[in-house]
């Protein structure tokens, strides 16, 4: 699992970019995205009676590839009202970054495993949603060390491509 510190740097230059492209909310969003989206786990805590246990379900609810690009999408369709949308593009772009930094370091089998609507249609099962069984995840990846700091860089840098690209130049 990644650990916070990991996300919170990963979040840190595609932050300033927003803050100093767009203000402080365009900022603060993507650190929504890139490290307050940690709050879903709350979900899952309550469904296993206050404890941390994916075995065999996985909820996460905010943990969702689509819901980055939603933002993202809504933003520059013009379905967000002019003065959020750098902020929804902040917010998809710093989603963006966690998920990449989640998926390098938690190993899904596909994708999909970060995609809330197949985990879902799978009833959030574990194995069905593109994870391994919660045995063999643990002897295949926690058994080795990883570091983060590659998939950390990968994040900041593609948030930060998209800050850049897909929001508005703020002349």
């Amino acid at each position: 699992m990644a650990r916070p510190l990991w996300h919170v740097i990963s979040a840190l230059v595609p932050a300033y970019v927003a803050f100093a492209r767009h203000g402080s909310l365009a900022g603060a969003s993507v650190l929504a995205g890139a490290v307050a989206v940690d709050g879903d786990h709350l979900v899952d805590w309550a469904l296993n009676g206050g404890r941390e246990d994916y075995s065999t379900r996985i909820v996460v609810p905010g943990h969702g590839w689509e819901f980055g690009v939603a933002a993202i999408v809504a933003a520059r369709t013009g379905l967000v009202p002019a003065p959020w949308r750098a902020a929804a593009v902040a917010f998809g772009a710093g989603l963006t970054c966690h998920l990449i930094l989640d998926h390098a370091r938690n190993r899904p089998e596909t994708l999909l495993g970060y995609a809330f609507l197949w985990r879902l249609a799978n009833g959030f099962d574990r194995h069905r949603s593109g994870w391994l069984p919660s045995a063999a995840w643990v002897a295949r990846y926690v058994t080795s060390a990883r570091p983060a700091a590659l998939p950390a860089l990968l994040g900041a840098a593609v948030a930060t491509a998209i800050i850049w690209f897909a929001t508005e130049d703020p002349a």
